[in-house]
Order: structure tokens, then C-alpha cells, then sequence
């Protein structure tokens, strides 16, 4: 009996306390609406920001804090009655996903030098605009990136970036001009520009590669459809010191005019590999004489001058 009461003195009933969370987060993102307009605003601060906003059935905005960022001091925030969404994130390595969301006003997504990733996928939009990492520096990292797929833009879209980005933009409609502007290879001395299965009334491009980088361009499936009777389709790579410039063009139909300048390519001569593109008339300027033209077939309406 002695020994029994013993054993039961050594026993001991083991409870498991829950704890408090305490996962240090990343920085805070200021959200607000303005009830008159119905623009939602958001506001990073200087560390690395993180957010994803989708729509809910009713159609709330839902923004979402992503890698330990919080909204408003949480985890999540969402709003009714959204018109317009403007995004403003500083110098941070910064990530903005925008999945399945339908506007009756326009999208702005501004953010400034850092390995920031802009995502827009899926979204009914009158007009986007998108500006990142544009300062003198441009964008200093390796995972640089901007990423358009499955979307309907009625009205303009424009596409703004600093040094050392990948922009890709796919199966996409825009309803009238498609502005892109990018800068120089940056630290890497590499950038990239991929449209595939895209449509926008006009569309121009332009680069300023400088001496030392690589840019790879590939246009695949892009019709440009305005009517009128210029230059609806322009690409220039004249705004830097010269680089190089990599060009694939498949299945580009303009209704009207191509226009298209290449690098001055200081380092060595371009190259372009064309096929099934068209239009009512157009010119490629090659940069410089030695520069390379491929010439895939199907090819109607413009002229690649060799000057």
C-alpha cells in the first residue's frame, strides 16, 4: 500500500499551454477609403511590404498581408463599395499580387527601388497604370519582376520600370494604348520584355539599354488594331548608351504601321528573327549595319532597311 501511494505521489498530469503568437512582422501597410470617391488607398512603409487584394462575393476588397506584413495593424482589412485602387510602397524588396478583381475605376500600383514583384492576374479594369523602381539607381536585386496574365484593361494601360526588370504580359486584352517603358540592364546588366497573346489598340515600347546589357524581346501572338492611318506600333531601343538587343517576333499583326528602332548597339551587333508579322506598311531600323535579320517567312507590309 505504501509503495502505491508512492507511485501515485511520482505521477504527474503533463498540461500543454497555449502560448501567445509572437511572429515579429514585416512592416505595416496603411489602408483607407475614401467614402466620396470610393479609392481605396494603400501606403507602405519602408520595409519589405507584402500584399495580396482579391474580391470577395460581395464584391469587398480584401487585402491581404503576406510574409509577416499586417494591414492596418492586422492580419487582413477588407472594404466595400471600392471604385479605385491606388498602391504607393517605397524602397522595399517589395510584392504586390492582385488576383480576380473587377474595377469600375482605375488601378495604380507605384513602388520605388528594390527586388520588387508586381502581379496582375485575371482583373476587369478601364485603366491600369504601374510604375516601379524608376529613380536614377533603378532597381537593385535579381528578382525584379512584373507579371500581367488574363486580364481585360477597356481603356489605356501603362507599364513603367527602372533597371533590371522582367516583364512579362500574357493573354490579355487592352482597349486602347499599351504604353511600355523600361530602363537599363542595371546591376545585372539584363532585362526582359515578353508579351504573348496580347491585344491592345496601339502599343509602344520603349527602351534605354546602355553599353554591356542584354535584352531579350519576344512579342508572340500581338495584334494592334487601330485603324487610323500612322505608326500604331512602336518599339525603340534609342534612350541609353547601347546595348544589345534580342528580338523574336511571331505572329505580330499591325492593321496599320510598325515602326521599330533598335539599340545603336555599341558592344556588338543586334539581332531580330521575324515571323508572320504584318502590316499595311512599316520600317525595322537595325541599330547598325551588321546587325542580324531572320527572316521566319510570312512576313507582309514592312521593311527592314539595313542602315
Amino acid at each position: 500500500m505504501l509503495q502505491k501511494r508512492q507511485n501515485d505521489r511520482l505521477r504527474r498530469r503533463l498540461f500543454v499551454e497555449r502560448l501567445e503568437d509572437r511572429t515579429v512582422l514585416s512592416g505595416n501597410v496603411t489602408a483607407s477609403l475614401d467614402p466620396v470617391t470610393g479609392l481605396l488607398s494603400i501606403i507602405g512603409d519602408a520595409s519589405d511590404n507584402a500584399i495580396a487584394i482579391s474580391q470577395g462575393a460581395k464584391g469587398t476588397a480584401i487585402i491581404t498581408g503576406e510574409t509577416k506584413t499586417a494591414v492596418n495593424g492586422a492580419a487582413a482589412a477588407g472594404f466595400d463599395n471600392v471604385t479605385g485602387i491606388s498602391v504607393q510602397f517605397l524602397d522595399g524588396n517589395d510584392r504586390v499580387k492582385i488576383n480576380s478583381v473587377v474595377l469600375p475605376g482605375a488601378l495604380s500600383i507605384t513602388a520605388g527601388t528594390g527586388s520588387d514583384t508586381i502581379t496582375l492576374g485575371n482583373s476587369t479594369l478601364p485603366q491600369a497604370d504601374i510604375t516601379v523602381a524608376t529613380d536614377t539607381t533603378g532597381a537593385q536585386g535579381n528578382n525584379c519582376s512584373v507579371d500581367i496574365r488574363n486580364d481585360a484593361i477597356t481603356g489605356n494601360a501603362s507599364i513603367t520600370t527602372g533597371n533590371g526588370y522582367v516583364l512579362n504580359v500574357g493573354q490579355t486584352v487592352v482597349g486602347g494604348l499599351l504604353s511600355i517603358t523600361m530602363g537599363d540592364g542595371g546591376v545585372n546588366a539584363f532585362e526582359s520584355l515578353t508579351l504573348v497573346d496580347v491585344t491592345s489598340a496601339d502599343l509602344v515600347i520603349k527602351l534605354s539599354s546602355n553599353f554591356g546589357d542584354n535584352v531579350n524581346i519576344n512579342l508572340t501572338n500581338v495584334a494592334v488594331t487601330d485603324p487610323t492611318l500612322i505608326f500604331t506600333f512602336l518599339m525603340s531601343d534609342e534612350g541609353g548608351n547601347g546595348g544589345i538587343d534580342h528580338v523574336n517576333m511571331v505572329n505580330v499583326q499591325v492593321t496599320e504601321g510598325l515602326l521599330v528602332h533598335l539599340s545603336p548597339s555599341f558592344a556588338g551587333p543586334n539581332d531580330l528573327f521575324a515571323a508572320n508579322v504584318t502590316c499595311a506598311f512599316g520600317f525595322v531600323y537595325p541599330g547598325r549595319p551588321d546587325s542580324t535579320f531572320i527572316d521566319g517567312g510570312g512576313n507582309v507590309g514592312w521593311l527592314w532597311t539595313g542602315l
